[in-house]
């Protein structure tokens, strides 16, 4: 089985959304601890996000990045 960016960018757009719903859970009881970790997890899905798209982009096309970074 292979996945492909679309896939996981979906799998990922619902997983924020369940972390969106335990922030608005947390506002709702004033639970600030909650809200704080859940954003936290919200951070985490986009900077994996973030990190997946530089590697596609790498393996696409390394001659062109190494170049960026001279």
């Amino acid at each position: 089985m292979s996945l492909t960016l679309e896939t996981v960018e979906r799998l990922a757009a619902d997983e924020k959304e369940d972390w969106q719903r335990k922030v608005n859970q947390g506002v709702l009881k004033d639970d600030r601890i909650q809200q704080l970790m859940s954003m936290g997890g919200m951070e985490a899905v986009d900077k994996f996000l973030y990190v997946l798209r530089l590697e596609l982009q790498r393996m696409e096309n390394p001659a062109r990045l190494r170049a960026v970074r001279k």
